[in-house]
Protein backbone atom coordinates (compact mmCIF):
# COMPACT_ATOMS: atom_id res chain seq x y z
CA UNK A 1 0.00 0.00 0.00
CA UNK A 2 0.92 3.37 -0.85
CA UNK A 3 1.78 5.73 2.61
CA UNK A 4 0.41 8.72 2.45
CA UNK A 5 1.98 12.03 1.49
CA UNK A 6 3.77 13.79 4.40
CA UNK A 7 1.80 17.02 3.30
CA UNK A 8 -1.23 15.07 4.38
CA UNK A 9 -3.01 14.99 1.12
CA UNK A 10 -2.83 12.11 -1.79
CA UNK A 11 -0.31 9.37 -0.97
CA UNK A 12 3.38 9.15 -2.01
CA UNK A 13 4.35 7.78 -5.20
CA UNK A 14 7.44 6.87 -4.14
CA UNK A 15 7.33 5.39 -0.27
CA UNK A 16 4.96 1.48 1.06
CA UNK A 17 4.16 -0.30 3.36
CA UNK A 18 4.33 -4.05 2.73
CA UNK A 19 2.54 -6.41 5.09
CA UNK A 20 1.48 -9.79 4.86
CA UNK A 21 -0.68 -12.16 7.42
CA UNK A 22 -0.42 -15.60 8.11
CA UNK A 23 -1.48 -18.30 10.26
CA UNK A 24 -0.59 -22.02 11.67
CA UNK A 25 -1.69 -24.68 11.13
CA UNK A 26 -4.13 -24.67 8.81
CA UNK A 27 -6.53 -26.82 10.43
CA UNK A 28 -6.88 -25.31 13.90
CA UNK A 29 -4.76 -22.35 13.68
CA UNK A 30 -2.61 -21.72 17.33
CA UNK A 31 -0.39 -18.63 15.71
CA UNK A 32 -1.43 -15.42 13.76
CA UNK A 33 1.30 -13.12 12.69
CA UNK A 34 1.06 -9.98 10.89
CA UNK A 35 4.10 -8.51 9.26
CA UNK A 36 4.94 -4.95 8.49
CA UNK A 37 7.61 -3.15 6.43
CA UNK A 38 7.48 0.68 6.51
CA UNK A 39 9.17 2.06 3.41
CA UNK A 40 10.80 -0.79 2.16
CA UNK A 41 13.91 -0.36 -0.42
CA UNK A 42 13.56 -1.59 -3.70
CA UNK A 43 10.48 -3.95 -4.23
CA UNK A 44 7.72 -3.24 -2.31
CA UNK A 45 5.20 -6.28 -2.21
CA UNK A 46 3.95 -8.23 0.71
CA UNK A 47 4.64 -11.63 -1.13
CA UNK A 48 8.55 -10.51 -1.50
CA UNK A 49 8.93 -8.34 1.64
CA UNK A 50 6.97 -9.22 3.59
CA UNK A 51 6.26 -13.09 3.30
CA UNK A 52 10.09 -14.30 3.88
CA UNK A 53 10.06 -12.45 7.56
CA UNK A 54 6.79 -14.42 8.59
CA UNK A 55 8.53 -17.23 7.44
CA UNK A 56 11.56 -17.14 8.86
CA UNK A 57 9.86 -15.90 12.40
CA UNK A 58 7.15 -18.59 12.00
CA UNK A 59 10.26 -21.37 11.90
CA UNK A 60 12.11 -20.24 14.80
CA UNK A 61 9.14 -20.14 16.90
CA UNK A 62 8.26 -23.66 15.77
CA UNK A 63 11.77 -24.79 16.82
CA UNK A 64 11.25 -23.71 20.17
CA UNK A 65 8.22 -25.85 20.70
CA UNK A 66 8.34 -28.67 22.54
CA UNK A 67 5.63 -30.90 20.77
CA UNK A 68 5.88 -30.44 16.70
CA UNK A 69 3.77 -29.13 14.95
CA UNK A 70 1.82 -31.29 12.31
CA UNK A 71 2.60 -28.25 9.96
CA UNK A 72 5.47 -26.50 9.46
CA UNK A 73 5.97 -22.87 8.27
CA UNK A 74 7.24 -22.84 4.95
CA UNK A 75 10.80 -21.95 4.62
CA UNK A 76 11.89 -18.93 1.97
CA UNK A 77 15.52 -21.04 1.23
CA UNK A 78 14.11 -23.78 0.11
CA UNK A 79 13.48 -23.98 -3.66
CA UNK A 80 9.58 -23.39 -4.72
CA UNK A 81 8.82 -22.55 -1.41
CA UNK A 82 6.79 -19.96 -2.83
CA UNK A 83 5.28 -21.48 -6.47
CA UNK A 84 2.87 -18.63 -6.29
CA UNK A 85 4.94 -15.93 -5.59
CA UNK A 86 6.05 -13.75 -8.59
CA UNK A 87 10.09 -12.97 -9.53
CA UNK A 88 10.51 -9.46 -8.72
CA UNK A 89 10.00 -6.80 -11.30
CA UNK A 90 13.09 -5.11 -11.60
CA UNK A 91 12.02 -3.18 -15.15
CA UNK A 92 13.08 0.41 -14.44
CA UNK A 93 15.32 0.12 -11.90
CA UNK A 94 18.63 0.98 -11.62
CA UNK A 95 20.78 -1.86 -12.78
CA UNK A 96 23.21 -1.65 -9.77
CA UNK A 97 19.49 -1.82 -7.36
CA UNK A 98 18.30 -4.55 -9.80
CA UNK A 99 21.76 -6.35 -8.72
CA UNK A 100 21.12 -5.74 -5.51
CA UNK A 101 17.56 -7.01 -5.41
CA UNK A 102 18.23 -10.26 -7.54
CA UNK A 103 21.41 -11.37 -4.73
CA UNK A 104 18.54 -11.55 -2.20
CA UNK A 105 16.70 -13.98 -3.95
CA UNK A 106 19.60 -16.03 -5.00
CA UNK A 107 20.14 -15.10 -8.43
CA UNK A 108 23.25 -13.75 -10.46
CA UNK A 109 23.34 -11.06 -13.05
CA UNK A 110 23.84 -11.24 -16.40
CA UNK A 111 23.69 -7.65 -17.72
CA UNK A 112 23.51 -6.91 -21.38
CA UNK A 113 23.79 -3.50 -22.82
CA UNK A 114 24.70 0.03 -22.05
CA UNK A 115 23.04 2.16 -19.91
CA UNK A 116 21.85 2.40 -16.41
CA UNK A 117 18.34 1.27 -16.16
CA UNK A 118 16.83 -2.27 -16.55
CA UNK A 119 13.86 -2.09 -19.79
CA UNK A 120 13.68 -5.85 -19.39
CA UNK A 121 14.37 -9.24 -17.64
CA UNK A 122 14.69 -12.83 -18.22
CA UNK A 123 14.91 -14.58 -14.72
CA UNK A 124 15.08 -18.75 -14.83
CA UNK A 125 16.31 -21.58 -12.46
CA UNK A 126 19.67 -21.77 -14.10
CA UNK A 127 20.38 -18.18 -15.29
CA UNK A 128 19.40 -14.16 -14.80
CA UNK A 129 19.90 -11.57 -17.73
CA UNK A 130 18.99 -7.72 -17.33
CA UNK A 131 18.68 -6.09 -20.51
CA UNK A 132 19.71 -2.19 -19.76
CA UNK A 133 19.18 0.74 -21.77
CA UNK A 134 19.09 4.46 -21.60
CA UNK A 135 17.42 5.77 -24.63
CA UNK A 136 15.44 2.35 -25.39
CA UNK A 137 13.62 3.56 -22.11
CA UNK A 138 12.89 6.59 -23.35
CA UNK A 139 11.78 5.33 -26.96
CA UNK A 140 9.96 2.44 -25.55
CA UNK A 141 5.66 2.05 -26.09
CA UNK A 142 3.70 -0.38 -23.89
CA UNK A 143 0.41 -2.10 -24.81
CA UNK A 144 -1.66 -1.76 -21.27
CA UNK A 145 -2.56 -5.06 -20.34
CA UNK A 146 -5.86 -5.76 -19.90
CA UNK A 147 -6.43 -6.36 -16.01
CA UNK A 148 -10.21 -5.67 -15.56
CA UNK A 149 -11.70 -8.77 -13.52
CA UNK A 150 -8.21 -9.78 -12.13
CA UNK A 151 -8.01 -9.80 -8.19
CA UNK A 152 -5.85 -6.60 -7.72
CA UNK A 153 -2.89 -8.22 -5.93
CA UNK A 154 -2.39 -9.76 -9.78
CA UNK A 155 -3.83 -6.89 -11.44
CA UNK A 156 -0.46 -4.89 -10.16
CA UNK A 157 1.82 -7.78 -10.72
CA UNK A 158 0.49 -7.89 -13.84
CA UNK A 159 0.89 -4.30 -14.96
CA UNK A 160 4.08 -3.88 -13.31
CA UNK A 161 5.59 -6.16 -14.95
CA UNK A 162 5.17 -4.22 -17.95
CA UNK A 163 6.58 -1.41 -17.27
CA UNK A 164 3.68 0.67 -15.57
CA UNK A 165 3.04 2.18 -12.39
CA UNK A 166 -0.15 2.10 -10.14
CA UNK A 167 -2.80 3.88 -8.53
CA UNK A 168 -5.29 1.67 -6.75
CA UNK A 169 -8.93 2.59 -5.77
CA UNK A 170 -10.59 0.45 -4.10
CA UNK A 171 -10.33 -3.12 -3.20
CA UNK A 172 -11.32 -6.48 -4.50
CA UNK A 173 -11.54 -7.34 -8.35
CA UNK A 174 -10.53 -5.04 -10.80
CA UNK A 175 -13.71 -3.24 -12.45
CA UNK A 176 -11.90 -0.64 -14.65
CA UNK A 177 -8.44 0.98 -15.87
CA UNK A 178 -7.00 3.56 -17.23
CA UNK A 179 -5.88 3.91 -19.75
CA UNK A 180 -7.83 1.17 -21.21
CA UNK A 181 -6.33 -1.69 -22.58
CA UNK A 182 -4.35 -2.08 -25.47
CA UNK A 183 -3.81 1.55 -24.68
CA UNK A 184 0.13 2.19 -26.02
CA UNK A 185 1.87 4.21 -23.33
CA UNK A 186 5.29 5.02 -22.34
CA UNK A 187 7.31 3.07 -19.32
CA UNK A 188 6.49 4.50 -16.21
CA UNK A 189 2.90 5.79 -17.45
CA UNK A 190 0.10 5.67 -14.47
CA UNK A 191 -2.38 2.96 -14.68
CA UNK A 192 -5.23 3.39 -12.30
CA UNK A 193 -7.48 0.57 -11.77
CA UNK A 194 -10.64 0.78 -9.69
CA UNK A 195 -11.65 -2.28 -7.50
CA UNK A 196 -14.73 -3.62 -6.13
CA UNK A 197 -15.20 -6.45 -3.70
CA UNK A 198 -17.86 -8.89 -4.03
CA UNK A 199 -21.29 -8.14 -1.78
CA UNK A 200 -23.10 -10.72 -0.62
Amino acid sequence: AQRASRGGKGYDPDRYISSFIGFLPVEGPEYLFFVVVDSPKGIHWGSQVAAPVFSRVMNRILSLRKTPMRHRAVSESRPGAYPEMPAPVLTRLHKSTAKRVLGRYGYGAEVEGTGRRVISQDLSKNRSKLRVSDSALRNKRIETPNVVGFPLRQAIYQLTAAGLNVKTIGSGEVVGQTPLPGTAVGPGTICKVTCASEKG
